[in-house]
């Protein structure tokens, strides 16, 4: 089949026949399904090619669907893989296609009109999100994409900038998402490259303060007998199991420790543009005091 010849098309969605797969790519970052509950297309994708990949190309029948809703229920709803796995299916039956592609950028782009729906990497420094941060939120709540247009996926150096983002403007349901998405990623926080953002000391400092905040959160889980394999919903058995392994915390990448403090204090502000005045408040994260940045503590666990 040629190449971006539309198979299917609704709001927020349009499935596109590739050379040797199918590309499925949104419009939107977030839609809205039967229940009223947000969810994203692009997960959905990224779930169900994992899973049809491993079990050699073939459609998943929707008793599974169901089990993978229970698991990722916080993050992509039933409604939503079901909806992926049917389209997967039609083009399966059609083509006898074997695999499930990734999110080709150059397809997406042409499906959207909007210039703000892949991220500009890297993100202005801080102290240009700080003083334009209405303009700078109203640009984030547009993204319909997590990688930039040139990358074919996602990486742990890309959410360590998104994270970055959504802690410089207070945006606290981002961060938290942010996190959430990480933890599911299984990725390890020491794996995350070092950007070596030597040109813009202060976002490099910020950057760099983010792994222990990370690490603070998911050790917080970890410690409670929730390991990283361990799935959104687990069985009693499972949880017993789980409490009694071995405790394996996170640590944060090497590099982390050799950026050196910021020679002028760096204030973000909190809500309201409130700012702590010194590292004597309690609120203050000491997590970003190590590298001169006076910050309330950011709301970082999730359940």
């Amino acid at each position: 089949m040629q190449q971006d010849v539309v198979l299917f098309q609704e709001k927020g969605l349009m499935v596109l026949a590739a050379p040797w797969d199918y590309a499925f790519c949104g419009k939107m970052n977030r839609m809205s399904g039967p229940d009223e509950r947000p969810y994203d297309c692009k997960d959905a994708v990224e779930y169900l090619r994992e899973y049809i990949l491993s079990n050699g190309g073939k459609p998943v029948e929707a008793r599974e669907i169901e089990e993978w809703g229970k698991i990722y229920g916080k993050m992509v709803t039933t409604h939503a893989l079901k909806q992926i796995s049917s389209l997967y299916k039609q083009a399966y039956r059609q083509d006898g296609i074997i695999k499930l592609a990734r999110i080709h950028p150059a397809s997406a782009e042409v499906l959207s009109s909007n210039p703000n729906a892949y991220p500009r990497f890297p993100p202005p420094p801080p102290e240009e999100l700080l003083s334009r941060s209405s303009y700078y939120n109203n640009l984030l709540s547009q993204r319909e994409n997590l990688a930039p247009s040139d990358s074919p996926t996602d990486t742990p150096l890309f959410a360590l900038y998104r994270l970055y983002e959504h802690l410089v403007l207070n945006r606290t349901t981002g961060l938290r998402n942010e996190l959430e998405r990480f933890w599911f990623n299984r990725w390890p926080i020491s794996s995350i490259p070092d950007p070596q953002d030597h040109s813009e000391p202060a976002r490099y400092a910020v950057l760099a303060c983010i792994p222990a905040l990370m690490a603070l959160a998911f050790n917080k889980r970890i410690e409670l007998g929730i390991p990283r394999r361990a799935d959104a919903i687990m069985s009693m058995e499972e949880i017993e199991e789980y409490r009694n392994e071995e405790r394996l915390y996170e640590q944060v990448p090497q590099w982390t420790l050799s950026v050196k403090p910021l020679q002028a204090i760096l204030k973000i502000p909190h809500d309201g543009g409130e700012t702590l005045e010194s590292f004597d408040d309690k609120r203050a994260s000491l997590q970003l005091r190590q590298k001169n940045i006076l910050c309330w503590q950011p709301h970082i666990h999730f359940i």
